[in-house]
């Protein structure tokens, strides 16, 4: 968990907080037991982040028929015993890790009045890229060293995601929420979002998430509503073949608000951008003065933008508190497929 949803959960519980993640935690080891007091509303917590912080999001859409036999047969998969299971929500110690096995295993099931998670505890072996110093290696070997401006080493590391597949009570968009902390490479997690499809349709003996929807539209759409959000992070292509990058994280400041974006715009004299690159940040107050700004960020490439309508599959959320955080994104992103479904219609 992002130390910067950490803090806000401590807040909200008013459990003592430092600066930081290790300063807290010896700051609690010294306390005065006022842990063990919030142990349950902490776990709960927990629980909510598991399901809702830091994931790749992919929706899939399913027929009446099968969404009524999907959450069917999921309310009764069986959770199978292991070592993932037992720990959870919390996660597996370094020595525990070592001895799991690779790949995805059904940890809980839990109903909520606007769905049911399934919880996968993943295993996934990350490779991490370190830079090491010439000085570390023997004096014989500074001539070849020499040679070379950065000496690199790879290490293979083992590292335990919390992995949902989320069943709506109502619609045919099921949900695939793949653990995405911000040390891993986009890869291995993409990578995740293929496993999960796997292993659910050995569990259930059919696959339905085959028909992923494609959320490239809302780049556009989401941009062009003045009171969606704020826009932290915007790119687009032009007629004059060249593609522009923005960035700004001021507070209460939107780009569209922006002078200088503004002005490029206006220089366009009305021809029409190709947007690719969006991400969007919100502001909700949760109550005890507790603030989240969950984020939503739909990142595709120049040639997709060049092509019209592109292809996107993949959203970025993050920043989420608790539930009710990210089924406000949700919603969000839902009401413009639905947009982009009327219309195509019409």
């Amino acid at each position: 968990m992002p130390w910067t949803i950490a803090r806000r959960i401590l807040e909200e519980n008013k459990v003592a907080r430092s600066q930081g993640w290790e300063r807290t935690k010896q700051a609690l080891l010294e306390g005065d037991g006022a842990v063990p007091e919030k142990t349950e509303e902490l776990l709960s917590d927990l629980v909510e982040h598991t399901i809702c912080g830091e994931k790749l999001l992919r929706f899939y859409e399913l027929t009446d028929d099968q969404i009524i036999a999907f959450r069917e047969t999921a309310n009764v998969l069986a959770i199978p015993e292991s070592s993932a299971a037992s720990r959870y929500p919390l996660s597996l110690d370094e020595t525990e890790l070592k001895s799991t096995p690779i790949g995805h295993t059904l940890v809980a099931r839990h109903k909520f009045e606007s769905g049911l998670a399934l919880v996968f505890s993943t295993v996934r072996v990350v490779v991490i890229r370190e830079e090491l110093e010439a000085s570390l290696f023997p004096l014989e070997t500074a001539d070849v060293f020499s040679q070379y401006d950065e000496i690199v080493g790879l290490k293979n590391r083992r590292v335990q995601n919390m992995d949902v597949v989320w069943i709506p009570t109502t619609g045919n968009l099921v949900e695939v929420r793949a653990d995405y902390p911000k040390n891993l490479p986009f890869s291995s997690i993409e990578q995740g979002q293929l496993s999960i499809k796997f292993e659910l349709g050995k569990m259930l003996g059919v696959d339905y998430l085959h028909s992923s929807v494609n959320l490239f539209p809302l780049i556009g759409k989401m941009y062009e509503n003045p009171d969606e959000g704020l826009v932290v992070e915007f790119a687009f292509g032009t007629t004059t073949a060249s593609t522009k990058h923005e960035k700004m994280r001021r507070g209460s400041l939107s780009l569209r608000d922006e002078s200088y974006h503004k002005g490029g715009i206006a220089a366009l004299e009305g021809t029409p951008i190709s947007p690719f690159k969006l991400s969007i940040e919100w502001e909700r107050k949760l109550g005890n003065d507790v603030t989240s700004k969950p984020e939503l960020s739909l990142h595709s490439t120049a040639r997709e933008g060049s092509a019209g309508v592109g292809v996107l599959i993949d959203a970025i959320v993050r920043n989420c508190i608790g539930i009710d955080d990210f089924q406000f994104v949700e919603e969000r992103m839902q009401h413009y497929l639905l947009v982009t479904e009327e219309e195509a219609a019409a």
